[in-house]
């Protein structure tokens, strides 16, 4: 049996106070204002372009000149990315993790522009709209948690190819 619970409360009540007093001081007193805070000093991470694969055509990967639009209704094409040295979470699941983000998707061609964001790996966009036999800007983006672009050396973390956009059938 613990001795305290033979003490009145009236004992006990000193004992409660200079508790409260000690633990007040060490929060009042216990940081440094001066502290650095501790950097990450891992390299930055890497999104990359890996492959665009069109429903119903060959994949363009890097360095490829053209890509087709889907065969499909939609006109779909999967674009699909890898992140080195970081992850990829849903937009507001990182908190403090300076590795982290999801990635936001532009493609401009002629007056054309589709654009999303994603936590995986791919996602396909709809390009029946589109215009084919015109170059195109596809551009990944590394963002935070705001959807503000992940930087190294002061640039945003991310990946561009430029080709030309064909019909089904035109590579």
């Amino acid at each position: 049996m613990s001795p305290y619970l033979l003490l009145p409360r009236a004992a006990l009540l000193p004992r409660a106070a200079l508790l409260t007093a000690a633990c007040a001081l060490t929060l009042a007193c216990g940081g440094d204002d001066d502290e650095e805070e501790v950097q990450d000093t891992r390299p930055p991470p890497r999104l990359e372009l890996r492959r665009l694969v069109p429903a119903g055509a060959n994949a363009w990967r890097p360095g490829d000149a053209c890509v087709e639009v889907g065969g499909d209704a939609a006109g779909s094409l999967a674009v699909e990315v890898a992140i080195v040295g970081g992850e990829l979470r849903a937009p507001g699941a990182c908190g403090a993790r300076t590795h982290c983000g999801h990635w936001a998707l532009s493609l401009t061609a002629d007056g054309f522009e589709a654009s999303a964001v994603s936590s995986g790996v791919s996602h396909t966009l709809s390009l029946a709209d589109a215009p084919t036999g015109v170059e195109i800007t596809l551009r990944v983006t590394l963002q935070n948690d705001l959807g503000v672009p992940l930087l190294a050396e002061g640039e945003p973390i991310s990946d561009e190819a430029t080709l030309r956009l064909e019909a089904p059938g035109g590579c």
